[in-house]
């Protein structure tokens, strides 16, 4: 929890406290609560960010993994390649799909099971994407082990999807 991945926090925080409001609704109030949320946020974001540069000051001779910062095309490659090569059993062949595979069915289940889930759990789940192209642009995408902090988003709201579990309908229901 010491490297750039205690950031998707920062951004279930945000998720989490931001209230939907229609276009046609939007006042001076909605504005002011939303620059509000957004500075509260970046005033926690502070610590954190304090953290991870010395960390990486700290370590400045020592590279990041894989060495280059930009990693997104040579991902998509070895993704690609991956499929095309894929064996189903050598699949160690494939490292460039064990992202996909860590998780497994539990991508699907939870996207199935979003709207039994908790807001909590719905909101964290909107950071996946921007947690997802972070790792494609900076990291390299077969190291799975970059995507354990997803499991704690992933694994719930798919169990909620199989055992027909719904969450506390008075978290859900905040926005409304």
């Amino acid at each position: 929890m010491t490297n750039e991945t205690i950031f998707i926090l920062l951004v279930v925080y945000f998720f989490y406290q931001f209230r939907w409001v229609p276009l046609k609704k939007i006042n001076s109030r909605n504005v002011v609560d939303f620059f509000t949320l957004l500075g509260r946020t970046i005033l926690i974001a502070l610590l954190p960010f304090a953290i991870a540069a010395s960390i990486r000051y700290i370590t400045r001779d020592r590279p990041h993994l894989g060495g280059d910062i930009i990693l997104w095309s040579s991902n998509w490659q070895m993704i690609w390649r991956a499929i095309l090569n894929m064996k189903i059993f050598d699949l160690f062949e494939s490292d460039y799909l064990f992202f996909i595979l860590l998780f497994s069915v539990f991508w699907l289940y939870a996207l199935l099971g979003y709207r039994k889930s908790g807001l909590f759990l719905q909101r964290a789940l909107w950071m996946v994407p921007l947690f997802l192209l972070a790792h494609f642009i900076t990291g390299k995408i077969n190291e799975s082990r970059q995507m354990i902090p997803l499991g704690f988003i992933l694994i719930p709201m798919g169990m909620s999807f199989i055992l027909s579990k719904e969450f506390d309908k008075r978290e859900s229901n905040l926005d409304r």
